[in-house]
């Protein structure tokens, strides 16, 4: 996403929906870069300068019962 006023600024973003009892996300970028998302009200998002791409897997997803890579 490079938004109009920013120019050439690109940043991407990803955001989805979280299941009962998620308590974080951590995005995973094909750089090596983690990318801790905000969660809140059963969704998540994250952003990240410049158009890398996910890695995959692509998400480290932490509930209660411990982290799962999805």
């Amino acid at each position: 996403t490079t938004p109009r006023d920013e120019g050439s600024h690109q940043f991407s973003q990803l955001i989805g929906r979280t299941g009962p009892g998620v308590t974080g996300v951590v995005v995973r970028l094909n750089d090596g870069t983690r990318v801790t998302a905000t969660c809140a009200n059963g969704w998540f998002l994250a952003w990240w300068p410049g158009s890398y791409g996910l890695a995959d897997p692509s998400l480290e997803v932490t509930t209660r019962d411990g982290t799962r890579m999805q």
